[in-house]
């Protein structure tokens, strides 16, 4: 029931209104929506919708009031710093591709009630010494010196501005990916522009964005999950540029990668739940007729939050189901153990120096030995477990050959 509630209020909030003044809530499913809106970071899309007819006494309602003011001034500080940093690259001479972010902030009712940790920019690896210094020329900070190899940096500013500067879309160190990267090496034809306020940004098309949007979120489902925020940017790209999107390509780019069963139950999960009208967009029949059951990929969508985040067994078990794509063995020993070229970040020195692997592993084993807490039922176990329902899922979708483990 309260989840059933939750993503009506999501629906009633796209479209930017407020739910009836009839509308009856309990306190226990006000308690479970809030939960649940923060643990997918929609809080201020949701609490805006859902106030007039909040069953909470009035302390406990000035408190969520103050929280989510607090998040919608953040963002749109957020905002405007990206803006005036987008004016001055362009007073530079650059003017890199946007993805996500604000991008899909745009076409929301209420842009800065959709919440944005950081913003994405796309430029030529030949280009980065030069946003480098661009960017530390307006009083950007880099992040700690990742390896070299690293497809993305980010920066940071004294105002909150967190940036992701990008020299391919997906990791170039995951094979399972260099598909995903292949489609926006050449850029020729798949970029535009919108305005936002004042400013003219260079982005993709909608047909590229929107299939970038869907192939970002498959790259989290594929490892720990995807939350229902990002359904919800590919519901809106969808709605708001309808028949401007060539459906056909990007149906044909989908197929090649395995992904149309995965795009299939997102909008289907859009449709019957979040408001998405197939018709009016020119869905196209060849999504129709996959006739994916949403139900089982929407349950482990409420359950992932934010990328997966929701608990660390889930965190952690995106290592099994990443094994799977890449076809490896998906068992505890690869989990511990895993290629030098699927650690993360806070292993960089074993991607760059391979006699360091041992040393990464045994480091990585400490660190998720500290995270395990039983109570929360976050065990080595309860990963695997995890990992090999997603499997199943993954499997469900077409994401995985059946013969795949």
């Amino acid at each position: 029931m309260a989840e059933t509630l939750f993503l009506q209020i999501l629906k009633t909030a796209l479209r930017g209104e407020k739910l009836p003044c009839d509308s009856e809530i309990s306190s226990d499913d006000m308690d479970y929506i809030v939960r649940l809106s923060e643990l997918h970071r929609v809080l201020p899309l949701v609490f805006d919708c859902v106030y007039p007819v909040c069953p909470y006494e009035e302390s406990r309602q000035a408190e969520l009031r103050r929280r989510t003011k607090l998040l919608v001034m953040q963002q749109t500080v957020r905002t405007e710093a990206f803006l005036n940093l987008y004016r001055e690259l362009q007073k530079k001479g650059l003017e890199p591709v946007v993805v996500k972010g604000i991008v899909c902030r745009s076409i929301y009712p209420n842009p800065d009630f959709r919440f944005s940790a950081d913003e994405d920019m796309l430029i030529l690896s030949e280009e980065s010494a030069v946003y480098d210094e661009a960017l530390r020329s307006l009083l950007l900070r880099p992040q700690q010196k990742r390896s070299e190899s690293y497809y993305e940096t980010s920066y940071f500013s004294d105002d909150g501005l967190h940036i992701e500067v990008h020299t391919s879309l997906f990791s170039t160190e995951i094979s399972y990916f260099d598909e995903f990267n292949s489609i926006f090496e050449n850029l020729q034809g798949k970029t535009d522009y919108i305005h936002i306020e004042d400013v003219k940004i260079r982005t993709l098309t909608p047909t590229y964005h929107l299939l970038f949007l869907i192939l970002h979120a498959l790259k989290h489902f594929v490892h720990s999950g995807v939350g229902i925020r990002q359904i919800c940017d590919m519901i809106m790209t969808a709605q708001h540029y309808g028949k401007e999107i060539d459906w056909d390509v990007l149906v044909k780019e989908l197929e090649k990668i395995g992904a149309e069963g995965f795009a299939a139950g997102v909008f289907t999960i859009g449709e019957k739940y979040l408001g998405f009208d197939m018709n009016s967009c020119g869905y196209p029949e060849k999504l129709k007729e996959l006739d994916i059951d949403e139900k089982v990929l929407l349950r482990d969508i409420l359950c992932a939050g934010v990328y997966g985040g929701a608990t660390m067994s889930r965190r952690h078990s995106g290592g099994v189901t990443l094994s799977a794509v890449e076809g490896e063995k998906s068992g505890l020993a690869h989990r511990l153990f895993p290629k030098r070229e699927n650690l993360d970040s806070r292993y960089d020195y074993a991607k760059k120096n391979p006699l360091l692997l041992p040393a990464a592993w045994i480091h990585r084993i400490i660190n998720y030995l500290g995270e395990v807490d039983a109570k929360e039922g976050n065990t080595p176990s309860e990963a695997i477990r995890t990992g090999k329902s997603r499997i199943s899922l993954l499997k469900e979708l077409g994401i995985l050959p059946e013969n795949k483990s």
